[in-house]
């Protein structure tokens, strides 16, 4: 017996109708958008070699990659992220090509999700990457743009999160512990568990760098959290730096009309080894999880050979969707019914009617009784039957 021959995969569902048509519709305004800002669609491969997110700052934890080999044996993986493999085409296909190069894409990842958690293997992005433009104006751009798509969305209210990466990494270098555990100390960060975070430091020497890790997943809210921060800041001047680089792109967003929609988070830290500046997450109402996040990897495409910095972000499209009114498909106006011997007659005149822009169906049945009682559960209002003596 077959067990598995009637459900998916456990991470990914099917879609039907008006879920289709709304992921559709997402899809066009913000290829639109994209677009409008200068973007050029790029695809990469659905399989790529497990090096590429192997090594360096673009490496995936193993266990959320799915893995395959092929013919020759080599290590495969279905697509995990859809930045570093643009960093692969750049340094390739695209090497030499006049900078910067604004780029968009909308396809599928893959990511294992062991504890699941009603969370998806099977993630449907769209995103930006503005390769070769350094901080300032490509910074605010990027932030204006995600707002946006977060706009036409439909999907209602939201918000934006904005950290720098910066802050955590000034600190924690100055602790002097393994990577591991500051791996777990950003994870503690990043998730807000305050309790955890305060046992973990409190088995480490006690220095006011401690101390900042500990008050950093609580510098959250609007324009306050920089002067809650100012003393952090003063620990040194690497610090004041990324706490003035921040203010500067919050007021910038504030000028631009989004200040009621920017929440500033130094607890936002970046799960992603390659974010080297500000990071940013994209929130709506009714989601509880990030339907959009990005910032700035200025080292990442040292990894290929080039010296170039970059700036980008990715949209959760499964997520968005989930939160837009879903519209009903519309339905046909006309059904045809033909009667044995009109089947000819029937397309042709499905074409024309088509051209002059109707929604038209060919019934099935041949016999008018039947073709009633399909356009009635239809809703279809309009029914012409051809036979042989015309149309009625």
């Amino acid at each position: 017996m077959k067990r598995y021959n009637r459900i998916t995969p456990e991470g990914t569902r099917d879609l039907f109708s008006s879920e289709c048509l709304a992921l559709r519709k997402t899809e066009q305004k913000l290829s639109q958008l994209f677009s409008s800002y200068g973007y050029r669609e790029v695809q990469t491969p659905g399989l790529e070699f497990f090096d590429l997110f192997s090594n360096g700052a673009r490496a995936l934890p193993q266990e959320e990659m799915y893995k395959l080999t092929d013919l020759k044996g080599r290590l495969l993986v279905l697509r995990p992220d859809s930045t570093a493999p643009i960093a692969r085409m750049v340094s390739g296909k695209l090497k030499g090509a006049a900078l910067p190069l604004r780029l968009y894409y909308n396809q599928t990842v893959f990511r294992s999700n062991p504890s699941l958690k009603g969370k998806s293997d099977e993630l449907r992005q769209m995103g930006i990457e503005l390769v070769g433009a350094a901080e300032g104006i490509a910074d605010l751009e990027i932030l204006t743009t995600a707002a946006e798509a977060l706009g036409i969305s439909g999907a209602g209210d939201f918000r934006i999160e904005i950290g720098h990466v910066g802050f955590f990494k000034a600190i924690i270098a100055r602790l002097g512990i393994s990577e591991e555990e500051q791996n777990e100390i950003r994870s503690l960060i990043e998730s807000k568990s305050y309790a955890a975070l305060g046992d973990l430091l409190a088995g480490m020497e006690q220095t006011p760098y401690t101390d900042a890790l500990k008050r950093l997943p609580r510098l959250f809210g609007g324009e306050e959290v920089f002067a809650g921060a100012a003393e952090l800041a003063a620990l040194c001047d690497e610090l004041s730096e990324v706490l003035e680089s921040l203010r500067n792109l919050y007021n910038g967003l504030c000028q631009l009309g989004f200040g009621d929609r920017i929440i500033i988070d130094l607890g936002l830290v970046g799960r992603m080894d390659y974010y080297t500046s500000f990071v940013f997450r994209g929130y709506i109402s009714d989601c509880g999880d990030a339907v959009l996040s990005g910032g700035r990897y200025d080292t990442l495409y040292g990894e290929f050979g080039l010296e170039y910095p970059a700036v980008g972000f990715g949209v959760a499209l499964d997520l968005l969707v989930k939160s837009i009114p879903q519209e009903e498909v519309p339905i046909a106006e006309v059904l045809i019914v033909a009667e044995k011997g009109q089947e000819i007659a029937a397309i042709r005149l499905h074409q024309r009617l088509s051209e002059e822009g109707k929604r038209v169906e060919i019934s099935t049945f041949s016999e008018i009784a039947a073709a009633k009682v399909y356009a009635e559960n239809q809703g279809i209002e309009e029914i012409i039957f051809l036979q042989e003596e015309g149309a009625e």
